[in-house]
């Protein structure tokens, strides 16, 4: 396919895990599809989630 990056499964599974939330926002149905049994475990993917939205909306502002 071309494509000459290595991808591990735990990048899939974050990618996965932050896509989903930045589209429902429900960290409680996340946490359960991961496996977590702790909330705070799936919150690590929150923050990197906000933080790709917030550099994507300080590149909007530039636009504007």
């Amino acid at each position: 396919a071309g494509i000459d990056k290595n991808i591990s499964p735990h990048t899939l599974r974050h990618t996965y895990a932050t896509e989903y939330y930045k589209q429902t926002k429900d960290i409680e149905t996340l946490r359960r599809i991961l496996g977590h049994s702790d909330i705070s475990t799936t919150t690590i993917y929150i923050t990197l989630a906000n933080i790709d939205v917030e550099n994507g909306m300080k590149s909007f502002k530039g636009f504007l």
